[in-house]
Order: C-alpha cells, then sequence, then structure tokens
C-alpha cells in the first residue's frame, strides 16, 4: 500500500524568528547571479520582525547554503516578496516604509520610499510593474514599480477595511486584489476601478470573539481564495465564481487559545493545499476536506509566524520554524518496504475554470455519493417549483371566477 510522507530536506537557520519569507519566481535564472561552483537550486528571502536586516538564502545543487544579509530598515521588518521577474525583493515593517532591493548585489542596492503608510506596514505583493502594501491605518495601496526611482511610484488607494489589514494579495492574472485583516473580512477589489467587489464576513454572527483573518492566498487558476483564520487556527476557502464557501478546514492543535496559521495552494496540483499550525504542517485535498498527510514541526515558540510556501514548480514545501525555516520533501512508500521512497511530481492540469464545482475521479464512491445528493437537492426543488405553479394557477382560477361573477352582476 502507498503512504504519502513528508521528509526534512533541509533546515535554513537564523537568529530570528520568521514572519514572513518569499521564494525566487525564476529558479532556472538564478546559476547566473554569483560565481558559485554548484549552481543555484532556489533562493529565499526571509524577514523577522525582529531584526531590521533583510537575509537572503542561496541553496545551491549540491545543497550547500549560502546566507547574505541587506540592511536599510529600521524597525523589525514584517513582509518580503520578489517582483515576478525575480529582479526586485520589496520589503515593509514598522518603520511605515518601503525597501525595494537588487538581491542580484551583495551590497544591498535599494530604493527607499518613506513614510508610504502612517502606521506599520504588514503585507507587500507583486504583479507586473506594479505592487501593493497593507498597513495598520486601514488602507491598501498601489504602487508603479517602475516610476518607484523617481518618487512617483503611488498610484491609488483602497479603503474599506474598518481596521488593520493583514494580508493582500494580486489575483494570478492581476486585475483583482483579495485582502483581510481584523475586522475579520475578506474583500476583493478590482485594480483598475479600484471599486470593491465581494466582502466576505464568514464571523459576522460571531462578533464577540472578534475573529481575525491573518492570511489569504489565491488558487493558480484565480477560482479561489483561501483565508487563514485565528479562529480555532480554521482555513476558509471560498469560490469566486459562485461568491460562496465551499470548504472549512479544521487544523490540529494541541494549545488552545486563538492561534492563525499559514496556507499555501499548490502550483500545479489543483485539489491540493497546505495548512501550518504551530506545531503541523498537513497536505489536504480540498475537494474532500481529507487529510493526505501530516508531519510534527517540533515548534515550540508562540512569536513564531505560521508561514508556509511551495517552491514555484511545487517540487518542495518550505515552512517557518523555531529558528529559522525547515524545506521539506513529498515521497510515496510502500508501507511494507520503507526502503524504497518515490518522490510525488504533481502533473494535475485541471483546468476550474471548466468546473463550477469540485468533481473528482468518477469511479470514487465520493464522487457519487456527491452526486445523488445534488441529484436529490435538484428534485426537491423542483419538487417545490411544480407546488409553486400549482398553487399560482388555483389563485388565478379563483380570480378569474371572481372577475366572471362581477362582470354577470353588472349585466
Amino acid at each position: 500500500m502507498s503512504v504519502l510522507e513528508m521528509n526534512v530536506k533541509h533546515h535554513l537557520h537564523s537568529d530570528h524568528v520568521c514572519s514572513d519569507f518569499a521564494y525566487h519566481p525564476i529558479p532556472d535564472s538564478l546559476s547566473s547571479l554569483r560565481d558559485y561552483k554548484a549552481g543555484i537550486d532556489s533562493q529565499i528571502v526571509f524577514s523577522s520582525t525582529q531584526s531590521s536586516d533583510l537575509f537572503f538564502y542561496n541553496i545551491t545543487n549540491d545543497q550547500n547554503i549560502r546566507k547574505f544579509k541587506f540592511s536599510g530598515h529600521k524597525g523589525g521588518i514584517m513582509s518580503a516578496a520578489y517582483s515576478k521577474a525575480g529582479d526586485i525583493v520589496g520589503s515593509v515593517g514598522e518603520d511605515k516604509s518601503i525597501m525595494l532591493w537588487n538581491p542580484n548585489k551583495l551590497a544591498g542596492d535599494h530604493i527607499h520610499i518613506p513614510c508610504a503608510h502612517t502606521a506599520t506596514i504588514r503585507g507587500i505583493d507583486f504583479s507586473t510593474d506594479v505592487f501593493l502594501t497593507c498597513s495598520d491605518d486601514k488602507s491598501i495601496k498601489l504602487w508603479n514599480l517602475r516610476k518607484a526611482s523617481e518618487k512617483k511610484a503611488f498610484i491609488s488607494s483602497f479603503v474599506g477595511h474598518s481596521n488593520w489589514i493583514r494580508s493582500c494579495k494580486f489575483s494570478p492574472e492581476g486585475n483583482l486584489i483579495a485582502s483581510s485583516g481584523d475586522d475579520g473580512t475578506i474583500r476583493l477589489w478590482d485594480v483598475t476601478t479600484g471599486a470593491s467587489l465581494v466582502v466576505y464576513s464568514p464571523f459576522q454572527n460571531q462578533s464577540a470573539l472578534r475573529p481575525s483573518i491573518h492570511k489569504v492566498a489565491f488558487h493558480s487558476s484565480g477560482s479561489m481564495v483561501a483565508a487563514a483564520t485565528n479562529f480555532e487556527s480554521k482555513v476558509l476557502v471560498f469560490d469566486l465564481r459562485t461568491d460562496s464557501q465551499i470548504c472549512t478546514i479544521q487544523n490540529d492543535s494541541k494549545r488552545s487559545g486563538t492561534l492563525s496559521c499559514g496556507i499555501t495552494f499548490h502550483p500545479c496540483n489543483s485539489h491540493q493545499i497546505v495548512t501550518k499550525s504551530q506545531e503541523y504542517v498537513t497536505l489536504w485535498d480540498i475537494r474532500y476536506q481529507k487529510k493526505l498527510t501530516q508531519a510534527e514541526t517540533g515548534c515550540n515558540n508562540d512569536q513564531v509566524v505560521p508561514v508556509c510556501l511551495y517552491s514555484p514548480c511545487g517540487n518542495q514545501l518550505t515552512t517557518s520554524n523555531d529558528c529559522g525555516l525547515t524545506t521539506w520533501d513529498f515521497h510515496s512508500s510502500d508501507s511494507n518496504n520503507h526502503n524504497r521512497p518515490k518522490k510525488v511530481q504533481s502533473k494535475d492540469t485541471h483546468n476550474f475554470n471548466s468546473q463550477p464545482v469540485f468533481v473528482g475521479d468518477t469511479k470514487s464512491e465520493d464522487t457519487l455519493v456527491m452526486l445523488n445528493s445534488t441529484i436529490k437537492k435538484i428534485t426537491s426543488q423542483l419538487d417545490l417549483l411544480t407546488e409553486t405553479v400549482i398553487a399560482i394557477e388555483q389563485r388565478l382560477s379563483v380570480q378569474e371566477n371572481k372577475v366572471d361573477m362581477l362582470l354577470s352582476s353588472n349585466i
């Protein structure tokens, strides 16, 4: 029997607790960055609220790890992200400023945008030629990446949240923005017009709890958004085509209290999502809210922000831990022979844009149950509609009889 397992590949050690990290988006372009004997397999940028320095990890093909430090912020760094081309890294934090770095230069050349917001900046994300920031000042701002050096970067603001905004992300096509924060809402915005399109308020009936939504993530198709909450470490998944919540994932946790979690969709397998709580990293099939595999993180520090992220190719996963980052591989092993692990490479090309609902293998018993349930609901609705039509016809018949009687009496 085949069993899916998670195995630690290597650790990226840090003296500081992680607040955010990001992968270089184009691994194939990394080999020419620096003159190493072994080419660079991947590059990760790492930030921490405990440090005003930004750290870059170059992981070579021979699994050596080289670390570089860029300095410039005054205060902790809340978030960091690569541009789409990988030629610029943006970082934001407690000093309310934006730094745009050239990761190819050891000197740490950068563009500084001071006073970008009026409070701590908690998130940054890039699309083609533009980028986003979100802040405790309850605003999201859109910036022109190519005009940053001319001090003409600011384009517009998106206002609507009533509390701190903790996360903001572009959709894969760059036409939408998703944001979330301490007001307990997920909001979708039109990038071009700045209009607020949809507001999801999953906890509106639990206002006394005041849940916060710490992270949002788009599915690679752009058809879904996942939101990580601090309410029992739950993850909510919304279908943007139907404006409905289609999935709720309950993370395992040994701890009490309201801790948030990390989320990342698999970039190639359309049905898989990974969540990270303080203690566990878990791979799920979101069609059936089914847990595929789970591993303990060994994290014992409540200050660690639970962050997880797939590499651009989806061949490895990285998660935050007590002293830096851990990278994982997924292996399929024979339960009768654990000495022959085989690496799993997903080639799922399922297109969500052509499928309005989650439907798996037609031979699956779970799918048949779902289809039968759907048919029953449709049949019930048709019966109700038929009853309604009959009732309307009866009322019309009564009204016609009354009209005929009135006409007869007048004659």
